[in-house]
């Protein structure tokens, strides 16, 4: 296919196409465009055809005037703070199917978009959930001795720490607010953290009673007053 020659007012794109961290739709811009970029690649029309600019009306210009004896298929312009808008030649029918797509329901992959927003919450866990859970937990606690243990468990126990955290969400039915541009936001951390204090207190509990407890929780005895039958 040879694509006709177009001005830059010519291309196509959509609000869904457009988006970085103060503005348009974020990451979920990030995830259509690199949805659209694969389907080019998969294109034997549009794969050789694909161009970049920055994120200006200049650098888009250029883009085209620069390529006016093969315009692209799909001129992808970036620029700071992870801005992106995808544009799309008209003659380019599956670029414009996309956008017809994406001009009915907003995301092109849910599943592509649900991956995405998990990588998003591990990276909020890294960055500031767990340190600020960890705080909002030993806050809870009074006895400084007891905190002390509670602290030692948990940066030794991670597993334990994130198991406890998700079923305190789904108790609380807390769950992670997305903002569009990639922030993650917990309500109620501090309620969070109180629930998985009483947990990580029973765990860390050195006296007999404490002992007892948990063998009883795992299986390795059985509570008073029962008895083994055969």
């Amino acid at each position: 296919m040879k694509f006709s020659q177009k001005s830059e007012a010519d291309y196509l794109t959509c609000d869904p196409l457009s988006g970085g961290d103060y503005g348009g739709m974020g990451y979920i811009a990030h995830v259509n465009v690199k949805g659209l970029i694969e389907l080019a690649e998969q294109d034997d029309d549009a794969k050789d055809n694909i161009a970049h600019c920055g994120m200006n009306d200049w650098s888009l210009r250029t883009c085209v005037e620069d390529h006016r004896e093969t315009p692209p298929a799909l001129i992808v312009a970036e620029g700071g703070y992870s801005s992106i808008t995808a544009y799309v030649h008209p003659d380019w029918e599956e670029g414009v199917e996309f956008i017809e797509a994406l001009e009915q329901y907003p995301v092109f992959d849910d599943e592509a978009l649900s991956e995405r927003e998990m990588e998003l919450q591990d990276e909020a866990w890294e960055s500031y959930v767990r340190s600020d859970l960890m705080d909002h937990v030993l806050d809870s606690i009074e006895d400084d001795d007891r905190a002390a243990d509670v602290e030692e468990y948990l940066e030794a126990n991670d597993p334990f720490l994130i198991e406890k955290f998700q079923g305190a969400c789904e108790v609380h039915n807390i769950y992670p607010d997305h903002e569009t541009d990639g922030g993650i936001h917990y309500r109620d951390l501090e309620l969070i953290g109180e629930t998985i204090a009483e947990d990580a207190l029973a765990e860390t509990d050195r006296s007999p009673e404490g002992a007892s407890s948990r063998a009883v929780r795992d299986g390795l005895i059985l509570p008073l007053g029962l008895e083994v039958t055969s």
